[in-house]
């Protein structure tokens, strides 16, 4: 299964920030980091997916010491599927609330409107990925044999034939104009302690 990383640097930053586990592994479709821009590389429509820091349709899983800056998602699956989190749900039951996130979670069993808001956003996520599987002619194939840890990364397309690791903290340097597409045929972990910023 290909996993795809797009990101355009926002305007008010949404980072994969530290975990305290020995190698946290990201097991989404689509990871994204958001802005509103015309660049070099196209832009890939997020549509209401880009609401989310992470959203998944398998589930999200951390450890305790986690930190995810933005708004975390599931759906078709319920609250079950985000494990890891300390989760407090809201008084309406539309939303949930964890102290490794600075945003809110949803999941497609929360009260309405979060079904109807996770399906949008899901079906956004799926034609994002679409597009950005389909970029042909990256920048760069297999760059540094997928260890990026410690690496600033010009805006592009990046793609691998195997995993990528970021073993230590990773910048995506550009402006809110800049788009970042990361093709992954295996798959992309991030160590304990370290960011993409």
């Amino acid at each position: 299964r290909t996993s795809h990383f797009a990101a355009r640097t926002p305007a008010s930053t949404h980072t994969m920030a530290p975990s305290s586990s020995p190698n946290t592994t990201v097991g989404l479709v689509l990871f994204a980091l958001v802005a509103t821009a015309t660049a070099l590389v196209p832009n890939v429509n997020l549509g209401t997916a880009g609401d989310f820091a992470v959203l998944a349709k398998a589930g999200v899983s951390t450890v305790p010491d986690s930190a995810i800056t933005g708004d975390v998602g599931v759906s078709p699956i319920n609250q079950g599927a985000l494990t890891g989190f300390s989760i407090t749900q809201s008084a309406d039951g539309t939303y949930a609330t964890s102290p490794q996130v600075t945003g809110h979670m949803f999941a497609a069993d929360f009260f309405d409107p979060t079904p109807t808001k996770m399906t949008a956003a899901i079906s956004d996520m799926e034609l994002a990925y679409t597009d950005a599987t389909g970029r042909v002619n990256p920048d760069e194939i297999d760059f540094k044999s997928g260890h990026l840890g410690g690496l600033t990364l010009s805006p592009g397309v990046y793609k691998f034939s195997s995993d990528v690791n970021f073993n230590d903290h990773s910048v995506l340097k550009g402006t809110n104009e800049d788009v970042w597409i990361f093709q992954i045929a295996g798959t992309m972990s991030i160590d304990a302690g370290k960011s993409i910023i």
